[in-house]
């Protein structure tokens, strides 16, 4: 019997010949270079927080090294985070690539608390600073 060669694999569940797949595969990467796994300093914290402007959710706030490298999880949304330790602070979205963005603080108007604000993801609550 002769031997088929094996055609690459396209679509659903591909990590080749679409760029979902190609996303998918940086999204692995990255996860595997950052390297998050728990070290001596790494802590968890249950936050609140809110996302392009919507509903107010429970999400937990990962840090790898405090100040440095962190992860923000809301559901099904992981947002990735670094900082170079010279005010500059970087936010990756699922699907999309790293971008700096601004930090501010905002009222929150059903809290005596302000919540800490990356552009368009905010959190409230015990956020670990440095």
């Amino acid at each position: 019997m002769a031997s088929v060669p094996r055609t690459p694999r396209f679509g659903k569940g591909s990590c080749h010949g679409s760029r979902k797949g190609f996303h998918r595969l940086v999204w692995v990467l990255t996860w595997a270079v950052v390297g998050w796994t728990h070290g001596a300093n790494a802590q968890t914290v249950a936050l609140q927080c809110q996302l392009d402007g919507g509903a107010w959710q429970t999400c937990r706030m990962h840090v790898q090294d405090i100040g440095r490298t962190w992860r923000i999880e809301m559901g099904k949304d992981t947002v990735l985070f670094r900082h170079d330790g010279g005010g500059t602070i970087a936010m990756k979205r699922r699907g999309r690539g790293w971008r700096l963005v601004q930090t501010r603080w905002i009222g929150v108007p059903a809290s005596t608390q302000s919540a800490l604000c990356w552009d368009s993801l905010c959190a409230l609550g015990a956020v670990p600073l440095d």
